[in-house]
């Protein structure tokens, strides 16, 4: 048997090259199917998907930080002139 090849990873049944679950207890997040993260390694621009529980790109483009939720923005492209509205 040979272990998952993705660090962190829970789950790879088919190849053990594609991670198909992450230890979400611990923080850890899927983002394609080799790397587990956790929310701070997230790049600008992604975020988590609660239903799914996986990393995806922001749903507004414009935004910088959905970390905690991809539906939820806290920080837009300024520099593109896209500002947030409270």
């Amino acid at each position: 048997v040979i272990g998952c090849s993705t660090t962190g990873c829970d789950l790879c049944v088919d190849d053990h090259t594609v991670c198909t679950k992450c230890p979400n207890n611990n923080g850890m997040y899927l983002k394609g199917t080799n790397s587990c993260l956790k929310k701070e390694a997230f790049a600008a621009g992604e975020g988590l998907n609660p239903t799914t529980l996986l990393v995806e790109k922001c749903t507004d483009a414009n935004c910088l930080e959905c970390r905690d939720d991809i539906s939820v923005c806290k920080s837009c492209s300024t520099t593109t002139g896209y500002f947030l509205l409270r």
